[in-house]
């Protein structure tokens, strides 16, 4: 890899997931401008990749956990009326 191996795990990438939730729950908030924050989200994920960081599958998983973590937040959202 290009940087030293991180002291964390790498699948999946928690970058990708926490990123990917967020732009999910703003596509929510902004629908107009969702598939802008999703491709945000993706170049985040990628860039790991890029870095040396992290696997294409770790990101990748990470990025599908974070749409699934960020529906699950909207969910939870509209139930209890937010």
């Amino acid at each position: 890899t290009l940087f030293l191996t991180y002291p964390l795990a790498s699948y999946p990438s928690g970058h990708s997931a926490n990123y990917t939730a967020v732009a999910t729950m703003l596509g929510y908030l902004f629908p107009r401008d969702a598939a802008y924050f999703l491709s945000r989200a993706r170049e985040n994920s990628a860039s790991r990749l890029w870095a040396g960081i992290h696997f294409r599958s770790d990101w990748v998983e990470g990025f599908e956990l974070g749409k699934r973590v960020g529906a699950a937040v909207i969910d939870v959202a509209r139930q209890d009326g937010s």
